[in-house]
């Protein structure tokens, strides 16, 4: 079983969002080809890029994929519906806490509420993380919304 905080600890630390986004798309591509890979820790991670067709392509497919998640995660955490209510109160008691308790919490909540695996969750709760909670603090919900409606990376 893969360690959601140890994989939020280690996806945190990135400091290049590229690399992230790339990341993101290669995992993608190897859950397809070998699951086993994709959900490995960043430093057991190897995948043979060209192999997957992936040389050029995996940083936009980690683009997409986050403007995916991206986009749902807004509609749970910024949205007033009942259902979601518990989720959105989780994440707020982690944002009082340091970085990677959040992207923790965020990738958590990706695994549990989309199904997503735990590697990817937490890629994307990384990436999520420095472009929307680092940034933007107690406005967060509102400019995230702006952002997505605009068509950026949200």
């Amino acid at each position: 079983m893969t360690d959601t905080k140890a994989l939020a600890d280690e996806f945190s630390a990135y400091e290049d969002e590229d690399t992230l986004e790339e990341q993101l798309g290669l995992r993608l591509a190897a859950a397809n080809a070998d699951n086993t890979a994709a959900v490995a820790m960043p430093s057991d991670f190897s995948v043979d890029a060209e192999h997957l067709g992936l040389v050029d392509d995996a940083k936009e497919l980690g683009q997409r994929f986050y403007k995916r998640v991206s986009r749902e995660l807004h509609a749970t955490l910024c949205g007033a519906g009942a259902d979601d209510s518990k989720d959105r109160q989780d994440l707020l008691n982690a944002i009082g806490g340091n970085k990677t308790a959040v992207v923790a919490a965020i990738s958590a909540l990706l695994v549990s509420a989309l199904g997503m695996m735990p590697a990817v969750a937490a890629i994307a709760a990384a990436l999520l993380f420095k472009r929307v909670f680092e940034p933007f603090g107690e406005e967060f919900c509102k400019l995230w919304g702006e952002k997505l409606k605009a068509g950026g990376q949200g």
